[in-house]
């Protein structure tokens, strides 16, 4: 898979929530979900949507969110601060290589399976992390999103296993795409992002292909307690970092 291809997919997972289409390739329907009759559910229009999802999630100071892909996985809990600032704790598989990472007051930690020593990022390599996790959170790019937003088509309701869901369809611009993944726009293939929210506009779930590159995406444990503890200073290393040859 090109390294394109990755990031649209990666962006994907910051847009919202469910299961997508794009140029490539084409999802029916959620997984083990089935269609149900509509009931009053008011479909949001293109205008009301990114704001609907936004003020819906905004209720709630914490979530969990679990990422799936044909190389990797991530399960991430977020909890923001009242003054803005928010704290994460995580882990990444890649290809059975798993990694913990923790991020609180501007500082960001990582150790692998089986370790006891975590190593703190420098403050610079911190604080770009922790402003790209921030700038992927379905917050974020849900209100910078709307007005790259080309399309939007209401698919109806399903039951899923979290229980029943709306099915949004969103066409994205080209031009918003280069602008987020800092390229140029005739690099960026067609996407369409399918999304659930459930009947307060609450994210759920999204999955995207690229090319032939799957993502999953999950948000729950909305406003579940989030504890995000820095380790003790005694099993913290600076993190070694690669320096010029000389």
């Amino acid at each position: 898979m090109s390294r394109v291809a990755r990031a649209v997919a990666l962006t994907a997972l910051t847009l919202c929530c469910a299961s997508a289409t794009v140029g490539c390739g084409v999802i029916d329907r959620p997984v083990s979900g089935t269609r149900v009759a509509q009931d009053v559910y008011v479909p949001l229009s293109e205008n009301a949507f990114a704001m609907a999802v936004v003020d819906s999630s905004t209720r709630f100071d914490t979530y969990r969110a679990e990422m799936t892909s044909d190389d990797m996985s991530m399960d991430i809990r977020i909890r923001f601060e009242d003054d803005g600032e928010f704290s994460f704790r995580s882990t990444v598989d890649e290809a059975g290589d798993v990694v913990t990472m923790l991020g609180l007051d501007g500082e960001v930690y990582v150790r692998d399976k089986g370790q006891r020593t975590f190593f703190q990022f420098p403050d610079e390599l911190a604080a770009q992390m922790l402003a790209d996790i921030e700038m992927g959170q379905p917050l974020t790019m849900a209100r910078d999103f709307a007005s790259g937003m080309e399309s939007l088509e209401y698919g109806g309701a399903f039951n899923v296993d979290y229980g029943k869901a709306h099915q949004y369809d969103v066409t994205m611009s080209d031009e918003f795409l280069a602008e987020q993944l800092r390229i140029e726009p005739e690099q960026v293939p067609n996407v369409v992002y399918r999304m659930w929210l459930d009947d307060t506009h609450l994210l759920h779930r999204i999955t995207t292909w690229v090319e032939t590159y799957r993502v999953d995406f999950r948000i729950s444990e909305w406003g579940e307690p989030v504890e995000v503890e820095a380790p003790p200073k005694h099993l913290v290393k600076p993190l070694p970092m690669p320096t010029d040859a000389t």
